[in-house]
Formats: structure tokens, sequence, C-alpha cells
């Protein structure tokens, strides 16, 4: 990507009042922050979409009229929230998701023609499911419950009907993991009505993955999402016994729980070896791993949660050297 931004760069100064070369460099500066961020270099991922955005906020002071530079300033703006999030700075990433998400709003509402796309809508839901994780990772769960319910009803209307020029699986994909992040809020309730929600909602998000993955099996995210999905649904089934729940439901549940971790092991253990680069699946598998030893010593068996916990250890540690901003 180096020498594409180099190339686009020199063109930009070279031909300052053709906004095309400008464009192209923002778009490449997008795709190299992208790459960064997946190997872990986050602190270098902010900064090149810090100079994505100053071309495009430059681009639209120039020509405020013209929608692709409002378009790839909101897409930049996604992408940063996204790396925020991924360091932890979630009030920051809350504030570049809710900038995102006004210009996809501004997109949306212009006359039908050229200065229209279909995935508007898609990367609209995708910043405010951004602002609904930053609520609830600020401690606002409620707001962020009530924020989640704009994206999945967006998406899951983009299902049922597609607009011309959208991959359907695309959408597919966005929905769940939309689906996911309202199951993990709502899993911060303590009432029963909100678990069963949780797992009806992860279910579903494991169905379309599941299918997706099959479809494409050399999409690597489909994958990821379902390792991250299957330990998400592993940790709700995992809860300690409730009052009114028999023992043998209990233990059931627990069963439950452990091949959902089991089958998130595999899907992550995968990964990892596919691209041991990547530290994300790295660390959800640690997390898994972490979560496994806690069932262990919940089912009094500390040789094997030792087992785990060594596992996680190791697995979180060198996520955390390929990573060292990640939250």
């Amino acid at each position: 990507y180096q020498d594409s931004v180099r190339l686009y760069a020199g063109l930009a100064d070279q031909f300052p009042h053709e906004p095309v070369h400008r464009q192209k460099l923002s778009e490449t500066l997008r795709d190299q922050a992208k790459l960064q961020s997946n190997v872990g270099r986050l602190k270098e991922a902010t900064a090149t979409l810090g100079r994505s955005i100053d071309i495009a906020e430059k681009a639209i002071n120039e020509d405020p009229d013209q929608p692709n530079h409002g378009r790839a300033l909101a897409a930049a703006l996604l992408n940063l929230a996204g790396v925020e999030t991924a360091r932890g700075a979630y009030e920051q990433a809350g504030k570049s998701a809710a900038r995102a998400a006004q210009l996809f709003r501004e997109l949306i509402a212009l006359p039908a023609g050229p200065g229209r796309h279909g995935y508007d809508p898609v990367l609209l839901a995708a910043a405010l499911n951004i602002q609904a994780v930053a609520e609830r990772e600020c401690g606002r769960l409620d707001a962020a419950i009530e924020m989640h319910k704009e994206p999945v009803k967006t998406l899951f209307d983009l299902t049922v009907k597609t607009p011309s020029g959208v991959n359907r699986e695309d959408v597919a994909h966005f929905h769940s993991a939309c689906q996911l992040e309202r199951s993990r809020s709502w899993m911060g309730k303590a009432e029963a009505k909100w678990r069963q929600a949780a797992e009806k909602g992860l279910a579903g998000s494991i169905e379309t993955w599941e299918a997706l993955a099959k479809k494409f099996p050399r999409v690597p995210m489909y994958r990821d999402s379902l390792g991250a999905a299957y330990q998400l649904r592993g940790q709700l089934r995992a809860a300690p016994k409730r009052d009114e729940e028999l023992a043998d439901e209990f233990a059931k549940r627990l069963a439950a729980a452990r091949n959902d971790f089991a089958v998130s092991q595999r899907f992550l253990e995968e990964r990892v070896q596919e691209s041991p680069e990547m530290p994300g699946s790295r660390g959800d598998l640690g997390r898994t791993y972490f979560q496994q030893g806690r069932l262990a010593l919940a089912q009094n068996d500390p040789a094997a949660a030792a087992a785990c916990f060594n596992k996680a250890a190791e697995a979180l540690t060198k996520a955390r050297a390929q990573s060292p901003d990640s939250a």
C-alpha cells in the first residue's frame, strides 16, 4: 500500500484540480489502515485514518456538493470508530461513529440519482452498532439496548428486500454482527426475558454465519464470527444455577455450554493456524480457553481448569504482544 499511497499523493499534488486522485488516495489510506488494524498495528491505523479524514474534509470544503467526498469521510470515520473500539477508547469511538452515522443519513436523504449508493444504509447500521457498543462499554446499558434497535431492524429489512447493487450476503453478515452485539448487551440485564432474547439472537447469528461459512469456506471472517458467537453463547449458558432451575436442567445447560466452547475452540484454533499473524483470532481463542477454565472450575475439575487457564494465558500474552494497543 505504501507505493500506492505515494503514487496517489504525487498525482494529487501534481493535479490539484482533479479530485479523483485525492479520492483514490483517501480510499487507499483506508485500505492500508484496515491491513494495519488486522495485524494489530492500531496506532498506525489510527494515524493513517486521520490522514484519510483530513483529505476527505479538505475535499468537502472545496466542493461540498459532491456526495463522494462525504461518503469518503463517513467511511474513514466508521473505520476509525472500529479501531478506537479495538483500542478500548469507547467514548471517542462513539463520537466518531456518530459523525459517520450523520453523514450516511445525509447521503441516504439525497434524491434518487448518481449521488445515492446502495450500501449507505448498511454502513449507517454499522456506525449505529458501534455507537450502541460504545454506550454499553461506557456503562450506559439501557441507552445501548435502545440504540441497538435501529441497526438491527434496518439490516433485517434489507435482508428481506436487498437493494440493487448490494450483496445480500454482506447484509446478512452485518445483521448477524449487530444482532450479536445486541445479544451481548441483553446479557447485561438480570431478568430472564433478556437471557432468553439473547440466546435467540445468538442462535440466529450462528445459523446465518454457519450458512455463509458453508457457502464461502475461504472467507475467514465468517469463521472468526462463529468462534466469537459460540463463545458468547457458551458464556450465557455457563451462568451459575438459578434458584428456579432444576438440577438436571442446570446440568443440560452446562453441557450445552461446554459444547459451544468446544465449537468456538475448533473454529478459532483453525483460524490461528491459518493466520498466526492476526492477533484478533488469537485473542478470541484465549478468551474461549478462559471460559472453558471457568466452566471446569464450576464443575469441580481444577486440573482441567488449570490446563485451560494456562492455554488462555499463553494465547492472550501472544495476542497482546502482537497488538499492544488493544483493549
